[in-house]
């Protein structure tokens, strides 16, 4: 048996080791959720449909707001949750996160097919436990080895259902939940106090920000200035640096010092006045302006990875993730080779990066050495008429964050090309404003960002504090051992035995059921492979069609990874276009 899946620990007197099937009783469930397209849902409907964004890492954050009917879920067979089963995220972040179910209410919850649903059902492993456990480092560490996918990991229920957990006599199981509710219940709510001052400091920052970029930081400067540069002024001395900047790389391109031939900006730089209304007033010597006035603007790209020599440790390559930094952003787990920036675009030092597409689209980095990025990323490589920080500052200020938000196109996951990035609105002043503004941003975001990593600090020694008490419980070193208590093999054998008897009842109910009944459900358990299905179709098959009726019905990452394999080979290929958002797949025909 695969390391990954062992326990490998020793285990307390009167504990076993078993998996997830061998806890639940017989009338308890582990299965995935279900396959729900949006053609499914209806904003009127009575079910809720329970996503990925809902299961926390121990507990249930409850945010989707998405319906079907009572009568479209019975149709498509869903699955309905009931209180206190337990949930468990087959995809990041983090992979195999649990969480009990808390919501009351029969045959109005279903959820989504990548979260797993553990019910241990009657006189079992207490639910509790094993939910801790699930989330403890050991299991956790497990979950991760055994993920697979490529853009998208995910643990399959197969490899979740072969990861072995230790067992407690029942009691002890009791024990160990009730010390665990007490412990942990005090470090949330301390961690709880914590995040409330950490969103505090954020919109604390976002007042400032607010503030500076409406112009009333300098307010007192601009009273005694005896005149500001008006708005024509500043649009002037762009198209001016424009035509300079041109005018001299063109030079070095003729005289052989530059490679290839310049590209003249001539983008949109001012606002129609339909392009203002709507937009903040902003004080003298302010006006709004496109993005692309800023600089020359660069999505990013990713080198070969079958190319070995691309990759090295000279020029970082920044990816989302980097951009946690925000102001100082200077390494990279990945570096490239001068062949590699070749490859991709070199962003020079004080680029502004901002990550247009995904869950964290919108945040935002300045980068202090000179590197390239992925192409999740846009970059504005600014203009020397500007500051860079000032850009920066900008940037992550909530009225630029709301444009980024509602200028992306909403798929399955939020993109804002390059050309919509561009046309985002930015407000500028003079050069010796802007270094005022940043000045002034430079010395209260210090002081904020100080306070922030303290409270960091402290919330990760709280979640440290957490991983720990689970350890020691996975550990048997939580709770003292009673040897009174009945040992963990005697509940085991139990299950087992009365899953053994449910099962066979099943199977003499099903011979006394008339054949007309048994013949069409064999029918349906006469599942294919995939090319089958699509060959013995007249007409292009759903993905979901195809799911339920072949023979990787109750394994979708097997599914998924078949089907990739098919398109990839040019087997099947999906048709076009799409009816409305469901993929529909097809044979390729020969040319």
């Amino acid at each position: 048996m695969d390391k990954d899946i062992l326990l490998n620990i020793e285990l307390p007197q009167g504990w076993a080791k078993a998996t997830i099937a061998e806890m639940i009783s017989a009338n308890g469930v582990f299965v995935d959720g279900d396959w729900i397209e949006s053609k499914d849902q209806d904003p009127n409907g009575e079910v809720r449909l329970i996503q990925l964004a809902d299961i926390g890492d121990g507990s249930f954050r409850d945010k989707s707001s998405r319906f079907l009917t009572l009568k479209r879920a019975n149709e498509i067979g869903c699955t309905f949750l009931v209180e206190g089963d337990i949930l468990v995220a087959r995809m990041p972040d983090p992979i195999g996160r649990a969480c009990l179910f808390p919501l009351k209410g029969e045959s109005k919850f279903v959820t989504a097919v990548d979260v797993a649903i553990i019910r241990t059902g009657e006189d079992s492993i207490n639910n509790k436990l094993l939910n801790y456990f699930i989330n403890s480092p050991l299991i956790r560490n497990k979950i991760e080895a055994l993920q697979s996918g490529t853009t998208r990991k995910r643990i399959s229920r197969g490899n979740l259902s072969l990861i072995e957990f230790p067992v407690p006599p029942i009691n002890e199981q009791n024990r160990i939940v009730l010390k665990l509710d007490e412990l942990l219940s005090e470090l949330e709510k301390g961690k709880e106090q914590l995040q409330v001052s950490s969103e505090q400091l954020k919109v604390y920052k976002q007042s400032i920000l607010k503030h500076a970029f409406e112009g009333k930081l300098t307010e007192e400067w601009r009273s005694k200035q005896k005149k500001l540069k008006t708005p024509d002024d500043l649009v002037n001395e762009i198209r001016a640096y424009r035509k300079e900047r041109y005018e001299k790389q063109l030079t070095e391109y003729k005289t052989g010092i530059r490679k290839e031939k310049p590209k003249e900006q001539r983008g949109i730089i001012t606002l129609s006045n339909g392009d203002i209304r709507g937009l903040p007033l902003l004080p003298e010597g302010w006006t709004w302006v496109k993005v692309s006035s800023l600089g020359e603007i660069e999505t990013g790209t990713t080198p070969s990875k079958v190319k070995p020599e691309y990759y090295g440790d000279k020029y970082p390559f920044y990816k989302p993730t980097e951009l946690n930094e925000g102001f100082n952003v200077r390494n990279a787990k990945e570096y490239l080779t001068e062949s590699g920036i070749r490859q991709a675009r070199l962003l020079p030092v004080n680029s502004i990066l901002v990550t247009s597409i995904g869950a964290t689209i919108g945040k935002t980095g300045i980068i202090r050495v000179a590197g390239a990025s992925n192409q999740q990323i846009n970059a504005i490589i600014p203009h020397e008429i500007f500051n860079p920080n000032f850009i920066y500052f900008q940037s992550i200020g909530q009225f630029f964050q709301d444009q980024i938000i509602s200028n992306a196109v909403a798929t399955t996951l939020p993109i804002l090309n390059k050309s919509k990035f561009e046309s985002l609105v930015f407000a500028i002043c003079s050069i010796e404003e802007q270094e005022l503004i940043v000045i002034d941003m430079e010395l209260k975001f210090s002081n904020s960002d100080k306070m922030e990593e303290t409270i960091n600090q402290n919330i990760l020694h709280s979640e440290n504090l957490r991983q720990g008490l689970l350890q020691k419980a996975f550990q048997g070193k939580l709770v003292e051992q009673d040897p009174n208590d009945g040992p963990a093999s005697a509940l085991l054998e139990r299950i087992k035995k009365e899953r053994e008897e449910y099962l066979n009842a099943e199977k003499e109910r099903k011979k006394t059921e008339k054949p007309l009944h048994i013949k069409a459900r064999k029918m349906a358990e006469e599942l294919k492979r995939i090319i089958e299905i699509i060959k013995e179709s007249e007409e292009p098959v759903s993905a979901k069609k195809l799911w339920e009726s072949s023979i990787y019905k109750n394994d979708i990452d097997a599914f998924y990874s078949e089907l990739k394999k098919l398109i990839e080979n040019g087997e099947i290929e999906e048709e076009e276009p799409r009816i409305g958002k469901e993929s529909r797949l097809k044979i390729v025909e020969p040319k």
